[in-house]
């Protein structure tokens, strides 16, 4: 399955919807190749950037923080 990006206008947080991650707070994570989300250069704030895992939502989902804050609002299907 994708993984797929949930985000808020305005916002510098973003919901990452990773089925299974197994990944932990303070874990890092790189995204490659994305593209699709709404907004002025959102693809290039999260393309080929590394972040840090600020809290998980479960086993299927983790949060991370956008160095600028999100121009479009993006739901995950």
């Amino acid at each position: 399955m994708a993984i797929t990006f949930s985000t808020t206008s305005s916002s510098f947080e973003v919901t990452v919807n990773d089925p299974n991650h197994g990944a932990s707070v303070g874990d890092f994570v790189k995204f490659e190749d994305v593209s699709g989300l709404t907004g002025t250069g959102m693809n290039s704030l999260i393309d080929d950037r590394v972040f840090y895992i600020q809290a998980l939502v479960g086993s299927n989902a983790y949060k991370i923080e956008l160095t600028s804050p999100a121009t479009g609002t993006n739901s995950s299907a």
